[in-house]
């Protein structure tokens, strides 16, 4: 794989979240330091038994975060996109990941030292800042999958799940309130992320589509018909002008 210019290594990291503030010189630094990777879909990036001594930066592509039952059930914890940090829990437990880590697309990867980065920190305190707020965010993002799976059925998770997506990555259509929402996720992985079998997920989102919440555009893809039932059936407060 042929390196990246320079030129091209700062456009990148200045891409990366925890980076952006950060002046040319810090990501000449920087850049020096890390080393890119690519990988297939479906390739292994990191294995529950491998070491705690990198971090990782997503440049493009997805990557999914996940753990395996003793029964060897999947369960999807976090899905990365580009400009993600991930396998920052090295930072404050340096043993064995725990969790797996695979690309769901064709993905490149810059990753970087423990000690490097941990050096980065502490001549960047605002950079420091941005990497505890993304810990304590991934934190509260888990907390909240534990709670739902523990209390919530199938059918609110799903419709919390889809009115996150919706803020994430939804694309208003020209002032209808539909919403379109490419989600490039099998039904497979999203009963992972959601802790339920793929059969379940397809006959709640049937539901879905029958009582018009939502249409399958395409292979991937969906259309928020009704925004504000998708929230009720979250057990979310509806917008106020719902």
């Amino acid at each position: 794989m042929a390196l990246p210019a320079p030129s091209e290594k700062i456009w990148y990291l200045k891409r990366i979240k925890i980076f952006r503030d950060l002046d040319d010189a810090t990501l000449q630094a920087v850049a020096a330091k890390v080393v890119h990777n690519q990988f297939r879909r479906r390739e292994t990036i990191f294995t529950a038994w491998d070491p705690s001594d990198r971090i990782y930066l997503l440049r493009s592509g997805r990557v999914k975060l996940y753990m395996l039952s003793d029964e060897g059930r999947e369960i999807t914890l976090a899905i990365m996109e580009p400009g993600d940090m991930f396998g920052e829990t090295a930072l404050v437990n340096p043993a064995a990941r725990q969790v797996f880590a695979e690309a769901l697309d064709d993905a490149t990867v810059a990753v970087m030292g423990l000690a490097d980065f941990a050096a980065l920190m502490r001549d960047q305190p605002d950079m420091a800042f941005k990497v505890t707020q993304a810990i304590g965010q991934r934190l509260i993002q888990t907390q909240r999958q534990v709670e739902s799976l523990a209390f919530a059925d199938v059918s609110t998770r799903l419709a919390r799940f889809l009115v996150d997506q919706v803020a994430e990555r939804g694309e208003p259509q020209n002032g209808s309130g539909q919403v379109r929402l490419p989600l490039a996720l099998t039904h497979q992985e999203m009963a992972n992320l959601l802790g339920t079998t793929r059969e379940t997920l397809t006959a709640t989102l049937n539901r879905f589509v029958d009582a018009g919440i939502v249409a399958v555009e395409s292979r991937g893809t969906l259309r928020v018909l009704d925004s504000g039932e998708l929230r009720t059936r979250a057990h979310i407060e509806p917008y106020a002008d719902d």
